[in-house]
């Protein structure tokens, strides 16, 4: 099936409303997509609605002209900016050749999960945020992104997340290849969205 083809099969089997064309409510600031991907704001195949039967939000594909980029989620999560605002966690390993570079001005956070240690780079982008996103990523919560994120290599976004303003941005595996891996990357983000939005209701 096609790229399209697969995103028309999950909206309608979900009950989802499909957009070819569609300008995004907000960009991810920090998790920027290669080769000046969504440079206007605009992507393509957006499925909009409950996504696995949970919190309204949004999948799609980034594009820049023909070009077709990596999946990404977006989600509304009211109240988040007060919580949390400026989190970056992406996909990275520790070698010279696999590191990523860290966003201007922020700070990284290191972690004693050794799995989303290793496999991760966490940084905010003020440091009196550091005790808010330790509380998000404890434990119990770096185990679970390890085990159900998209787990991509580690030149890859897949996994990767920002808190910016009120909204979460999740990055998914390169496109919408097949059916099975869009199910799964919305399921990912839906799951990933409930837990932030749970952080964000204990108000702590």
């Amino acid at each position: 099936m096609t790229m399209e083809e697969v995103a028309q099969q999950y909206a309608a089997e979900h009950g989802l409303e499909l957009h070819e064309r569609l300008r995004v409510p907000q960009r991810s600031p920090q998790l920027a997509a290669n080769i000046a991907l969504v440079q206007q704001g605009e992507v393509a195949y957006a499925v909009v609605g409950p996504i696995a039967g949970g919190r309204q939000g949004m999948l799609y594909l980034c594009t820049g002209g023909r070009a077709m980029g990596p999946a990404e989620a977006q989600f509304e999560i009211p109240g988040l900016g007060g919580a949390l605002d400026g989190l970056w966690v992406r996909r990275s390993g520790r070698s010279v050749w696999t590191r990523i570079k860290l966003p201007a001005g922020y700070t990284e956070l290191r972690f004693d999960d050794a799995a989303f240690d290793g496999n991760y780079r966490v940084a905010v982008r003020e440091a009196s945020s550091e005790a808010a996103a330790r509380r998000l990523l404890d434990r119990e919560f770096t185990a679970w992104h390890v085990e159900h994120a998209m787990q991509g290599n580690k030149l890859s976004q897949a996994g990767s997340f920002e808190l910016a303003g009120e909204r979460l941005f999740m990055r998914g595996p390169n496109g919408f290849r097949d059916r099975e891996g869009l199910e799964a990357f919305g399921n990912a983000a839906a799951g990933l969205a409930d837990r932030v939005a749970a952080f964000v209701a204990r108000g702590v």
